[in-house]
């Protein structure tokens, strides 16, 4: 079985993670957090939403292909740093939301060729999740 999912939510890139690294915030009874852990956890809940939205009472239950389809409005950022962390985070948040039992290699069991291109009027990202058969 096939599934797809679309969201037209731009994720940050690698070095705008890594910036967000540097920085600290103090919150009043609480220990300080890190500006990286905070980007996650924000944009994480925001593509958690859009799977359960989009697949509600989906769960995988086989190994999966997973093929990234990302969408630039233009080329300023670096493809490399793009992907990574839109990888990173969705397959999270599809564990997360139990979509996926886990993002290890046993669930994960390959990734397709991912597509990079620039579309103006519509930045998006796609993924395309593909059951394979049991071995």
């Amino acid at each position: 079985m096939m599934y797809k999912l679309v969201f037209h939510h731009l994720l940050p890139c690698l070095n705008d993670f890594i910036g967000a690294a540097h920085q600290v915030y103090h919150y009043r009874g609480s220990s300080r957090q890190y500006g990286d852990a905070l980007m996650k956890k924000r944009e994480q809940r925001v593509l958690e939403m859009e799977i359960r939205r989009q697949l509600p009472r989906v769960h995988i239950k086989k190994p999966v292909k997973l093929t990234y389809l990302i969408a630039e409005k233009d080329h300023r950022r670096d493809w490399d740093n793009v992907l990574s962390v839109a990888m990173k985070f969705c397959n999270d948040a599809m564990t997360a939301v139990q979509l996926l039992p886990n993002d290890t290699q046993k669930w994960i069991q390959a990734y397709g060729e991912p597509v990079l291109i620039v579309d103006r009027n519509n930045p998006r990202i796609e993924i395309t999740i593909e059951e394979l058969e049991d071995e």
